[in-house]
């Protein structure tokens, strides 16, 4: 029997969203809102959505028990989804993630209380166990609710087989091949957005996320599913199996921040002219072009870049190098030589103080008179490609 005196809102449950570029290590570059199918559902049985400094909460209209615990007024009927639409604030969201730029034809990352991922205490969202972040594991093409596939054949058929998030089958058909080409039909319609699997000729089920239109305007970034049904993990539900009443949780997601190559281009301030021999480095490192350039800025003293270090006073160990075979001449007719960091960085919304530029005469200390004390930090906004391979660089140009 219950106690019908006392009915109020309780939490149902919270998520936090977390990215680790951000100084108070919350997602600041993330919206979050209800789907539309989502608001109804909340509406119906007496939930609200509120977002939070950490994320969003969901709570529930309850009434107190008999024995102290708190029950739902209009409890969710078994098999409720509750979704969640996560947008980008604005277009530096990937660049800051140590996430995938281009992780395929319209992406969106998928989490949901399945998982029973715990790391460090916290219930993540996310489903690779070797970290608590992020990763491209997470990610699934985007599609519509009514779309087409074709696929290539030289057989005469091909079978297609959907089935939904639980591997139950929702459709199997053998659709003929035309002009090496086999064309089906899907209409995911009644059954609404969710994950979904298709296999081809029995072949391994190739997982997408199907949604509305909605989905794909503005900066859809991901989708958050919470669902009330026996298949979530005992310490994952929100709702008490045995009994019904509130079992309230807090769920994570964390992305961690992008790390690339810094590289610093230098540019001295006077024009170039011929340079002589006299003005030549003393010492010509193995490493630099075998001749010298064909101009030099004469003002330049004749030791740049070979007693010129950067120190970066975060991650001990980290040098810049200078790379005088890459410098580039810039449109006012000055040079810009790189000194390039020898690992990866950390973009951070508030990078450490003190990256230095020093002179260090040739005393080989990596110690001088600093020539600037505190140069910028690489902007998130813009991200250069490696000459090859998949590494990343961050530029930075300072006139000195």
């Amino acid at each position: 029997m219950r106690d019908e005196l006392s009915i109020t809102f309780s939490t149902l449950f919270r998520v936090d969203l977390r990215h680790l570029y951000y100084a108070s290590g919350l997602a600041e570059n993330i919206a979050v809102r209800p789907t539309p199918d989502c608001a109804r559902t909340l509406n119906n049985h007496g939930l609200l959505f509120r977002t939070t400094a950490n994320g969003f909460v969901v709570l529930q209209q309850t009434e107190r028990t008999v024995v102290g615990g708190l029950a739902p007024l209009k409890p969710l009927p078994a098999g409720a989804k509750l979704c969640f639409l996560l947008t980008a604030r604005d277009n530096d969201l990937l660049n800051c993630s140590d996430l995938p730029l281009t992780p395929g034809p319209d992406p969106i990352y998928c989490f949901h209380n399945l998982g029973a991922n715990v790391q460090d205490g916290s219930l993540l969202l996310s489903s690779d166990t070797n970290t608590p972040h992020v990763t491209a594991n997470d990610v699934l093409t985007l599609k519509s609710l009514q779309f087409a596939t074709t696929v290539a054949s030289e057989a005469s058929q091909v079978v297609f087989a959907l089935s939904d998030a639980w591997g139950a089958p929702i459709d199997s058909r053998s659709v003929a091949v035309n002009s090496g080409k086999a064309r089906y039909s899907v209409d995911l319609r009644p059954r609404g957005e969710g994950r979904y699997a298709l296999a081809v000729d029995a072949g391994p089920p190739q997982w997408f996320y199907a949604g509305p239109q909605s989905h794909f305007e503005g900066r859809s970034f991901g989708i958050i599913e919470m669902y009330h049904r026996p298949e979530v993990p005992a310490g994952y539900a929100f709702i008490d199996p045995a009994d019904g009443t509130l079992s309230p949780k807090t769920y994570t997601v964390i992305i961690n921040n992008r790390r690339t190559r810094w590289r610093y281009y230098f540019v001295h301030k006077f024009r170039m002219t011929q340079m002589t021999p006299q003005r030549w480095p003393r010492s010509w490192p193995a490493d630099w072009p075998a001749s010298p350039p064909a101009e030099w800025p004469a003002e330049w003293p004749a030791d740049w870049p070979r007693d010129w270090v950067v120190s970066y006073p975060g991650e001990g160990g980290v040098q810049f190098r200078p790379q005088p075979a890459a410098a580039k001449p810039m449109p006012d007719g000055a040079l810009a030589i790189p000194f390039v960091s020898d690992r990866a960085l950390p973009l951070c919304q508030q990078p450490p103080k003190g990256i230095a530029l020093q002179y260090t005469g040739g005393n080989g200390g990596g110690s001088g008179i600093q020539e600037m004390e505190n140069l910028p930090a690489p902007a998130v906004s813009a991200l250069v490609p490696a000459e090859a391979g998949e590494e990343l660089f961050s530029e930075v140009y300072v006139y000195l």
